[in-house]
C-alpha cells in the first residue's frame, strides 16, 4: 500500500476507535514523509 492509501485506512480506524488512533496516524504520516524525502 502506498502512503495515501495507508492514511485513508488509518483515518477510518481513527473514526472507529474514537480518537485513540491519532498517534498511529501521526506516525504513519511521518513515515510517509520520510519515504518521499528519500
Amino acid at each position: 500500500m502506498n502512503g495515501h492509501t495507508l492514511d485513508l485506512y488509518n483515518a477510518s480506524l481513527y473514526e472507529k476507535d474514537g480518537g485513540m488512533g491519532q498517534v498511529s496516524l501521526r506516525l504513519t504520516n511521518s513515515a510517509s514523509d520520510d519515504r518521499e524525502k528519500g
